[in-house]
C-alpha cells in the first residue's frame, strides 16, 4: 500500500478546509451560480441529461460536465447550495493534491508543497473552488492534462484534454494543444510528437468528448451547432499561463473567472522559486521581500476599509480579514527577516485558513442579501397569485427561478422595461431599484410596490 508523507497531507488538509468551510452556508449568488444548479435541476427533472435546459427551453451555453456534476451531487445531497458547489470545491482539493504530486515528481517534494501552497491559498482559486461555476471543472482539467504531457503521461493527456472538451468546449482543445504545440515550438522538441501515440490519443480522445457533441447534433441540429459553435519545465508552465492570459486578453468578453486555468502554472512557477530561495539562498534574507509583503498585506487592507464607504454594513468582516491580514504580514516579515521561509509559507498558509474563515462566516453572509436573489424569490412566492405573468430583469432571472421555481419574460435594460410597460403587459415586476429609480415617473407610475428586499424590488402593473 502506498504510504503518503506529511507535506501531502498538510495540502490535502489545507485543500479540504479552505473549499468545503461553510461550503453550502450562503445562497447562490447572482448571476450565475443560479444558472448552473437550475439547469442541472431542469435537466433533472425533464429525465434529460443529454440536452441542457433553463426555464423550460433548450440551453446550448456549454456542455453538460458540470450539469452531471450537479446532478450527480443532488441525488446525494439533495438540490441546494452545497450540491451546487460541491463539484467545484471536490476538484479544488483534487486539483491542489494533484499538483503537490506532480511538482514533487518534476522538481522536487518541497517544491510540490510550496506550488500546491501557493495555488490553494490564492483568492481566485478558492473563490471559484467555492463557487457553482464550471471554471474549477475546467482548470482541473487542462491542470492534469497539461502536467501528465510534462510528465510524459501521454494517455492521460488525451484523457483529460477531452473531458476539458466536454466540460467547456472547443476552448478545452485550443488551450491544451496550443499550450503543448507553442512549448514544443520554443523548445524544438518536435520528436516528442513521435512518442505522444497521436493515433491512440485521438482516437481516445474523440471516443471521450465527441458522443455528446454527435448526440446533440443528431437531436437539435442547426440550433446547437449555429449556437453552441458560433528551463523547459519553467518555459512550458510559462508559455500555460501566458497563452491563457493573452487570450482572454484579447477576448471580447472578460471575466475574472476566466484567467483561472493560469493559477496552477503560476503556482508552479512561484513554488519553484521558493524551493530555489531555500536551496540557494539561506544566507541572505531578502528585503524585498519583507517590503513587497508589507505593501501587498497594506493595499489589501487599504482595500478592504475603501470598500466600508458604500457598504458600511461589512464592518465586522473587514475588520475580521484586516486582523488577519495584518498579522500574517508581522509574522511573515519576522520570518523572513530571520531565514525561516518555509516557516513563513506555513504562517500564511494557516492564515488563509482564518482569512476564508472570516470571509465565508462574516462577509459573504453579509454580501449575500444584496448579491443574491434568494429573499426576494421566496417574497415573491409569499405575494404570487400563481397564474399571473412575472416580468424579471435579465440579471435577477437565475436566482429568482432557481429559489422560486417560477420563471417568465425577462428585460435587460430599463428601455426594454419601458417598452413592456407601453404595451400594457399586465402581472408582476422584479427589478433592481437603481433600474427602477431611473425610469420615467409616468412609468413608474405604472407600477405598485408590494415589497422591497435590499437593493430589489417586487411590483404589479397597474391594471
Amino acid at each position: 500500500m502506498r504510504r503518503y508523507g506529511a507535506e501531502f497531507w498538510a495540502v490535502l488538509i489545507v485543500a479540504a478546509f479552505i473549499m468545503f468551510f461553510q461550503l453550502g452556508s450562503n445562497p447562490l449568488l447572482d448571476p450565475d451560480e443560479p444558472v448552473y444548479a437550475q439547469t442541472a435541476r431542469e435537466m433533472l427533472a425533464a429525465g434529460d441529461l443529454l440536452s441542457p435546459r433553463i426555464y423550460g427551453d433548450y440551453w446550448y451555453d456549454k456542455p453538460p460536465m458540470y450539469y452531471w456534476l450537479v446532478a450527480a451531487a443532488s441525488q446525494v445531497f439533495g438540490m441546494g447550495e452545497f450540491a451546487a458547489r460541491f463539484p467545484s470545491a471536490l476538484l479544488a482539493v483534487a486539483g491542489s493534491v494533484y499538483l503537490y504530486l506532480s511538482v514533487a515528481r518534476l522538481i522536487s517534494v518541497r517544491a510540490g508543497l510550496f506550488s500546491a501552497l501557493v495555488l490553494t491559498t490564492s483568492v481566485e482559486y478558492f473563490y471559484l473552488g467555492k463557487a457553482a461555476v464550471t471554471d474549477m471543472t475546467l482548470s482541473f482539467c487542462l491542470m492534469v492534462a497539461l502536467l501528465s504531457f510534462i510528465e510524459k503521461k501521454y494517455m492521460r493527456f488525451y484523457l483529460f484534454a477531452a473531458l476539458a472538451v466536454v466540460t467547456k468546449g472547443p476552448i478545452g482543445l485550443f488551450f491544451a494543444g496550443g499550450i503543448v504545440f507553442l512549448y514544443l515550438a520554443a523548445t524544438q522538441r518536435w520528436r516528442e510528437l513521435a512518442r505522444m501515440s497521436l493515433l491512440k490519443g485521438a482516437a481516445l480522445f474523440t471516443l471521450i468528448a465527441a458522443p455528446w457533441y454527435a448526440l446533440m447534433i443528431h437531436y437539435h441540429g442547426a440550433a446547437f451547432v449555429d449556437t453552441f459553435l458560433g528551463f523547459h519545465i519553467l518555459l512550458f508552465f510559462l508559455i500555460w499561463a501566458a497563452v491563457v492570459f493573452v487570450f482572454f486578453s484579447i477576448s471580447a468578453t472578460k471575466l475574472v473567472s476566466y484567467i483561472l486555468p493560469m493559477y496552477p502554472a503560476l503556482a508552479v512557477i512561484l513554488g519553484w522559486y521558493l524551493d530555489q530561495a531555500m536551496e540557494y539562498g539561506r544566507e541572505k534574507p531578502r528585503a524585498s521581500w519583507i517590503v513587497l509583503t508589507m505593501l501587498l498585506s497594506g493595499g489589501l487592507i487599504w482595500g478592504l476599509f475603501k470598500a466600508l464607504d458604500t457598504m458600511p454594513y461589512l464592518e465586522a468582516g473587514v475588520l475580521g480579514c484586516s486582523a488577519v491580514i495584518f498579522l500574517m504580514a508581522v509574522i511573515s516579515a519576522v520570518l523572513i527577516w530571520r531565514q525561516k521561509l518555509t516557516s513563513a509559507v506555513g504562517v500564511q498558509a494557516v492564515s488563509m485558513m482564518l482569512f476564508i474563515s472570516v470571509v465565508t462566516s462574516l462577509l459573504i453572509p453579509a454580501l449575500a442579501p444584496t448579491f443574491s436573489s434568494r429573499e426576494l424569490a421566496l417574497e415573491f412566492r409569499r405575494q404570487y397569485d400563481g397564474t399571473s405573468t412575472m416580468h424579471v430583469q435579465k440579471f435577477l432571472q437565475p436566482g429568482v427561478a432557481f429559489y422560486a421555481e417560477i420563471f417568465g419574460p425577462e428585460f435587460k435594460t430599463g428601455a426594454k422595461l419601458s417598452e413592456l410597460l407601453a404595451r400594457g403587459e399586465k402581472g408582476y415586476v422584479l427589478v433592481q431599484r437603481k433600474m427602477y429609480e431611473k425610469l420615467p415617473p409616468s412609468d413608474q407610475q405604472k407600477l405598485i410596490e408590494l415589497a422591497a428586499v435590499e437593493d430589489k424590488m417586487i411590483f404589479r402593473i397597474r391594471p
